[in-house]
């Protein structure tokens, strides 16, 4: 099972802590909500609550070399304007995208005839010369 499934399910204050088996020391040790998104996708071998006198922590071990060599940094966080002003801009960006698409698909190709240069215009024989 991933990670990121057994995690979704706890408590936004639960500590997490990152073991790879064959290591005694826990190298990292993540909020709930602070769990980079890269280790969500890696596949556990097992897991065990810890009893922290009245706090519950939670273990997560990982078989030896599933982990990467360096651990990323924690989630950054985003406030609800933040995220809201970015859906927003996607949204904005994807009507604009489609809009373009739309007005290049009616946009009609000029014919070939205009799309050469023109061939160079004589003058006329019947005009006057400028007087000096």
């Amino acid at each position: 099972m991933k990670t990121g499934k057994i995690t979704a399910k706890l408590r936004d204050a639960v500590k997490i802590h990152i073991v790879e088996e064959g290591h005694p020391e826990c190298p990292r040790i993540y909020k709930n909500i602070e769990l980079p998104d890269m280790l969500k996708d890696i596949e556990y071998k097992d897991f065990e609550f810890l009893i922290m006198g009245e706090k519950i922590e939670f273990e997560i071990t990982y078989e030896k070399g599933s982990l990467p060599a360096k651990l990323p940094g924690e989630r950054p966080k985003i406030t609800r304007e933040e995220k809201r002003a970015a859906k927003v801009l996607a949204e904005a960006r994807a009507l604009q995208d489609k809009a373009m698409a739309d007005n290049a698909a009616k946009a009609r190709p000029f014919p070939s005839a205009l799309a050469e240069s023109p061939a160079p215009v004589a003058p006329k024989a019947d005009t006057k010369p400028a007087a000096p």
